[in-house]
């Protein structure tokens, strides 16, 4: 339960592959560019990262029981090219079975192609319809616009607002706190029990229903 299954899905004239990361896809990491701060400044941390951390993040990771990790690979002429990693974080089963989400795209050249929002999709279907999981949770720092329409196009909706969460580009930004609900019947009705789930909520609801067809469909679990 440490990496994830490979999946492989076709994003535009890409061919993307999430699966397990080895230590020599490590410097990778590193070289597409957690050196540069358009990539970090996003992140939960304030400074670079070297190849000792990255190796110290991975066995970290490798060893980790309560989360699932993938490297973001993109698949030309049989070679695979590491652009980034996303995870299933903090996953327990009580009360009831949630995780929290993560992703970081480091190769920046690959950003704006949809990548991220595919990955989204595919990382969703494996944890509602392969891990059985109720809900997803994630959280975007306020002016990452990109990472926040991503989210919200696969039906997470906003919770709330961690004020003064970090201090970037001569200024305080904010967290803002999502959540997914898996929309098949039996998580959904368990989820909300007596409650009248809000229109907002049901709205996202289709749209995750949308993209768990769209993965049925463009996602191929190996």
């Amino acid at each position: 339960m440490v990496f994830g299954s490979v999946m492989q899905m076709n994003v535009g004239e890409l061919t993307v592959e999430l699966a397990p990361i080895t230590r020599d896809d490590v410097p990778r990491l590193i070289d597409g560019g957690f050196w540069h701060h358009t990539t970090t400044q996003y992140l939960p941390v304030d400074t670079a990262f070297t190849l000792e951390d990255e190796y110290e993040w991975y066995e970290k990771t490798r060893q980790n029981q309560q989360a699932i990790t993938w490297g973001i690979f993109v698949v030309k002429n049989g070679e695979r090219r590491l652009i980034g990693n996303t995870s299933l974080m903090d996953i327990h089963d009580r009360p009831v079975a949630v995780a929290t989400t993560g992703i970081v795209l480091t190769d920046r050249a690959y950003w704006g192609k949809g990548i991220a929002s595919a990955t989204h999709k595919a990382r969703t279907w494996y944890a509602f319809r392969q891990r059985g999981l109720i809900a997803l949770n994630s959280r975007v720092l306020s002016p990452n616009r990109a990472s926040q329409r991503a989210i919200e196009s696969v039906g997470y909706v906003y919770s709330y607002t961690s004020r003064n969460e970090k201090f970037v580009n001569g200024g305080l930004i904010h967290a803002y706190h999502y959540q997914l609900v898996n929309p098949d019947e039996w998580a959904w009705s368990q989820w909300w029990g007596d409650d009248q789930p809000s229109a907002e909520a049901s709205a996202a609801r289709q749209k995750t229903q949308q993209i768990l067809s769209w993965a049925d469909n463009n996602v191929e679990l190996k």
